[in-house]
């Protein structure tokens, strides 16, 4: 048989009836099993003849190959097995994450809710806090994760250079919101102070300076229970006939803490409204008001009378004198009143805060006024009315810093942010809680200290023959001057904003200001002189009152009633002025902190600077 193809026969090809050996179609023959002229021994697919249409049993080497192949496959679906549930797992990790991170975005919206409901009720919109500080960071998306190729490893636990990362990162956070940064490290106040003033008083929960708050409590209570007994044996003895009897000094008492609190509120009025008037005024208002308190006095021919009149006649002489060397020092110190004040009133409550402090003090003093009556018909009246002038001096101390620290703060983060940060509210229970001890402590030291230092500069300047006594005066001169390092009013702006101790804040305050030479303005400043003149004016005013009236009545009495009535108006004209002070002192310590801060952008602090600075040059050329 051949291998070639036939062509095929008229008769296969014809259309007529083909016999049934030809017939290709239905049913094929044996001999002819084919559909194309090759012949079964071609072993065609098409047509296959019964002898080739056979399964040929396959090889041992074709079956090793299907073994492996079924192996690669079981291999490759496991894998895909294994990356679906880690895909799964990182799903449920991702959603935990999602979840997570919409809760703390949930929070701080609700927390942005409830403090903008606050700042609508009273009466203002607060900034909103920036996204990048409270919002935490977007946890990858499931896609991107996916996308990249996923390898299935264990969860390892942290190890030790991981636990110590963490720690870093939890301390250095903590600092943030406390800022205890050191006082060298001045690049770094700004960030650090932005945090912690948009962060409320809240958040310094921890009591500075507890055993002085402590004492500042018991010592109220010994004075109010001594008051109280006082009290009781005065009444059990009293006589209508006593010299220092209730009904002819309470009535004068009285009339001088409402005259002191009236004169004290329209003071601060006066000076939020016309803060550069008043401040070019009151160095002359008080020494007017001292002169005509001294003639009054003198005019009563009592030897008491007439020796306090004396005395405040020299002061008077002082004043005059004083306020005659500063005149070339006011326009800088009026226009920082100025700026300070006007900055004060950006930031809501703090004259709230000077009104609730001043009805305390009002409380406190009509309480105190029953304890001096009374303590004059004691055995030893001298000494106790001295301990209660002593205890009403810290007391009253104490409440006008209370106020100071609490403006300080209001003031020092609009300083630094922009816009009003705090409640007043907060700042006045945190001066109360937090910063209590703090306050009490500088509010016993620091004008100890401040008399001291001014009896050092007075001994210093007289001249002597005998130079022991002079060397013991340039050591008690230079001994208080190192003290103020560690005690100054200029601490309570760091004890309120930072939240740091007294003595603390004292140091890093002292030197900040070594560091930006602010020490040389502030020894030339007169904004504590018109705090103090305002003070004295109050006094004065209510020894015009309450000794004319005495006078008229009772002028054995003319000159104790003076002094107590001195005391009281002085105290509580000083409660009020703690707003602008408080302004003054955040002025110079944000300045200190971060002189381009936005909010000190018009200050009038680095003008003088260059003046005294130049002022210094020139001296030491003159001298080499």
């Amino acid at each position: 048989m051949s291998a070639h193809t036939a062509p095929p026969s008229p008769a296969v090809a014809s259309t007529a009836p083909t016999s049934p050996a030809s017939n290709h179609t239905v049913p094929p023959s044996p001999a002819s099993n084919r559909t194309v002229p090759p012949s079964p021994a071609s072993n065609r697919t098409v047509p296959l003849s019964p002898a080739s249409n056979r399964t040929v049993p396959p090889s041992p080497a074709s079956t090793a190959v299907s073994k492996e192949t079924d192996k690669k496959d079981e291999e490759s679906t496991d894998k895909q097995d294994v990356e679906r549930s880690d895909n799964k797992d990182v799903e449920k990790s991702d959603k935990k994450d999602d979840e997570a991170a919409n809760a703390d975005k949930e929070e701080v919206k609700t927390e942005e809710k409830e403090k903008s409901a606050n700042d609508k009720e009273a009466g203002q919109v607060e900034a909103p806090i920036p996204a990048e500080a409270s919002t935490p960071a977007k946890a990858p998306s499931i896609a991107e994760i996916v996308s990249e190729p996923v390898e299935a490893s264990p969860v390892q636990p942290p190890t030790e250079e991981d636990a110590a990362t963490i720690t870093d990162e939890i301390s250095i956070h903590k600092n943030q919101k406390t800022n205890q940064v050191a006082p060298e490290t001045t690049s770094r106040f700004a960030d650090a102070a932005t945090t912690v003033v948009v962060v409320e008083s809240r958040t310094h929960n921890q009591l500075r300076d507890l055993p002085f708050a402590l004492l500042f409590v018991i010592h109220l209570l010994l004075a109010a229970a001594g008051i109280l007994y006082l009290n009781v044996v005065y009444l059990h003895d009293m006589s209508e006939t006593k010299l220092h009897n209730l009904q002819r000094w309470f009535p004068q008492l009285g009339v001088a803490v409402v005259t002191g609190g009236a004169f004290a509120y329209l003071c601060q009025g006066l000076f939020r409204k016309y803060p550069n008037f008043m401040a070019r005024s009151i160095i002359w208002i008080s020494p007017f008001l001292t002169l005509v308190s001294a003639s009054m006095l003198m005019s009563t021919e009592v030897a008491a009378s007439l020796s306090i009149g004396v005395v405040i006649l020299i002061f008077f002489i002082c004043q005059i004198l004083y306020s005659c060397l500063v005149l070339r020092r006011l326009k800088y110190a009026a226009d920082l009143l100025s700026f300070s004040i006007n900055t004060a009133k950006e930031v809501h409550g703090t004259y709230m805060i000077s009104f609730w402090v001043l009805v305390m003090a009002f409380v406190w003093l009509m309480f105190w006024s029953f304890g001096v009556v009374s303590a004059l018909t004691f055995q030893l009246a001298p000494l106790v009315v001295l301990a209660l002038i002593v205890s009403l001096a810290w007391t009253m101390e104490t409440l006008q810093n209370v106020v100071c620290a609490a403006t300080a703060r209001g003031v020092a983060t609009y300083y630094t942010v922009g816009t009003d940060q705090t409640h007043w509210d907060r700042s006045l229970l945190s001066a109360f809680t937090s910063w209590f001890g703090s306050i009490c402590f500088g509010s016993l030291t620091v004008p100890v200290l401040r008399m001291l230092r001014a009896m050092a500069r007075g001994l210093n300047r007289v001249h002597s023959d005998n130079e022991f006594m002079f060397s013991c005066a340039d050591c008690f001169d230079k001994a208080t001057s190192t003290s103020t390092k560690y005690a100054n009013n200029w601490a309570y702006v760091q004890v309120a904003v930072h939240g740091k101790a007294f003595v603390h804040a004292s140091r890093d305050t002292f030197s900040l200001f070594r560091q930006r030479h602010l020490d040389v303005v502030i020894k030339n400043d007169l904004a504590n002189s018109f705090f103090v003149f305002t003070g004295i004016s109050g006094g004065m005013l209510c020894v015009i009152v309450c000794g004319g009236w005495t006078f008229g009545t009772h002028k054995a009495l003319t000159a104790s009633i003076s002094v107590v009535s001195f005391l009281i108006g002085y105290f509580m004209a000083c409660i009020m002025m703690a707003v602008p002070q408080g302004a003054v002192y955040a002025h110079y310590v944000c300045y200190g902190e971060n002189p381009s801060c936005q909010g000190l952008s018009a200050s009038p602090i680095p003008k003088r600077l260059k003046e005294l600075l130049a002022d210094v040059d020139t001296e030491l050329t003159k001298v080499s």
